[in-house]
């Protein structure tokens, strides 16, 4: 049944890391769900997990007033240790336009992308208006909106990564006549699979 294919698949990714993509890539797909399938269905149970932590969260978390006002003072506390920590690399003698936007957001968020390129001597590009945009919404969260934000782009990050490693696998073995970039592809989607059944 799916329900044992897919356990059994769970196991021997755990237990056996790389031997489940070998069984796959030769052709022995009866026993186990297939590499995609099983990254969906682990897709959607970190969301209907994720989903019940933030429940869990917001329910504690607005439980009473007290516990508002400390997060608002923990809020302030880490806005302070944040420019703290940006403010040194953002003094030195050399700093990259990155560092430079993303302390320019941090310190100013109210200003508008335009002015705030021009006052640092950046070059208003669609890439660098990103940045800083991104940067200035990132700001503006608390520390449960931002586990919340980070939670939400897990699984893009995780679906974006996976042509990486294969491409990058693939270059890795371009020299190997029996191996494909399908076989690299299937072991990407496997270790993503880890990962996420992991988080």
């Amino acid at each position: 049944s799916f329900d044992n294919k897919f356990l059994l698949s769970l196991k021997t990714l755990l237990t056996k890391p790389g031997y489940l993509s070998l069984q796959i890539n030769s052709g022995k797909r009866t026993r186990y769900t297939l590499p995609i399938r099983m990254f969906l269905m682990m897709a959607i149970l970190y969301i209907v997990a994720s989903n019940i932590s933030k429940f869990i969260e917001d329910k504690n978390h607005f439980n009473t007033q007290k516990l508002y006002h400390e997060d608002e003072l923990n809020l302030l506390q880490n806005i302070g240790d944040s420019t703290e920590n940006v403010n040194p690399f953002i003094n030195g003698a050399e700093q990259s336009d990155l560092a430079k936007i993303m302390a320019e957001a941090w310190e100013n968020p109210s200003q508008s992308t335009d002015s705030a390129l021009t006052n640092i001597g950046v070059e208003n590009t669609l890439i660098n208006r990103f940045i800083y945009f991104k940067t200035v919404q990132l700001s503006k969260l608390n520390e449960r909106e931002f586990k919340h934000f980070i939670r939400s782009q897990i699984l893009i990050i995780h679906l974006t990564f996976v042509p990486i490693l294969a491409l990058l696998l693939n270059l890795s073995f371009i020299r190997r006549r029996d191996m494909y970039f399908l076989d690299h592809f299937t072991f990407a989607v496997h270790t993503q699979t880890i990962i996420l059944f992991l988080l």
